[in-house]
Formats: C-alpha cells, sequence, structure tokens
C-alpha cells in the first residue's frame, strides 16, 4: 500500500513539474488553429526575428502582396522570408489590431513600425487555410 501510494506521488509530482516548464520562446500553432491565432502567431514570430517559426505559418505557394524598399509581389516561402529578413534587418516590426475572421479570411487594422516609429498603416486581408497563411494584402 504504501509503495503503491509513493508511486502515486511521484507520478503527480512529475505531472506538476512538467506543467511548470518555462514557456516557449516562439510562439507555435494553437491546438485549434484559427485564423486569427495563425495571423497572431506568425507577426508574434516575425516581431521576435524568428522567421524560422514564421515561415511554419506560411503555405509553400503563398502570394503576399508587401511594401518596404524590396516590396512588390512575393510568390512562394523563398521570396516571402527573403523580404521579411530585408524588413526585419532594417529595423520593421508588425502590429495588428481589430481583426475580423469570415471564413478563412482574416482582415486587421495593420500598423508599420522602422525602429519603434510608425511608418505606415492601413487595413490588409489575408486568408488561411489548413493553418497556413496562403495569401497577404491591402485590402
Amino acid at each position: 500500500m504504501k509503495t503503491h501510494l509513493s508511486r502515486i506521488t511521484v507520478m503527480a509530482l512529475m505531472m506538476i513539474v512538467a506543467g511548470c516548464s518555462p514557456a516557449q520562446s516562439s510562439p507555435t500553432v494553437p491546438a485549434t488553429p484559427d485564423p486569427a491565432g495563425i495571423i497572431s502567431a506568425y507577426f508574434m514570430a516575425v516581431n521576435a526575428k524568428d522567421l524560422d517559426t514564421a515561415m511554419t505559418f506560411v503555405a509553400d505557394d503563398a502570394v503576399f502582396s508587401v511594401g518596404g524598399p524590396a516590396g512588390g509581389i512575393k510568390t512562394g516561402k523563398d521570396e516571402i522570408r527573403a523580404w521579411l529578413q530585408s524588413e526585419v534587418d532594417r529595423g520593421i516590426t508588425f502590429e495588428m489590431s481589430n481583426v475580423q475572421v469570415t471564413g478563412d479570411k482574416v482582415t486587421m487594422a495593420f500598423k508599420v513600425f522602422l525602429n519603434n516609429r510608425q511608418v505606415g498603416e492601413g487595413v490588409r486581408e489575408a486568408i488561411v487555410e489548413d493553418g497556413k497563411i496562403t495569401s497577404f494584402q491591402e485590402e
């Protein structure tokens, strides 16, 4: 009986310790990947300069219509990542608010900051399918 209780105590302690592990520094795909959650996790990773994680939220054949010195239409992960890298390197961060979801479409107010100074804003639209961003553009 004593051994049985000790095993239960040890298992309970292991579960408590596992639950207290430090939070991950990079965003992860939400348990139920809703489109707004995917977009939020993507921008959290971009703002943290974690492009490896950010790109896990982008579909292989995604199309982004983007601004900045290297802006334009970016097709596929390689072009999108290269553009993101150039933006992150020059100190760009992003902020979204007023997020609206209709099916797979996410519409948001969007602000762009260069070294913590706002340099742009507008409304953006993203399409998220099967947990991946397939399109991102100005509305």
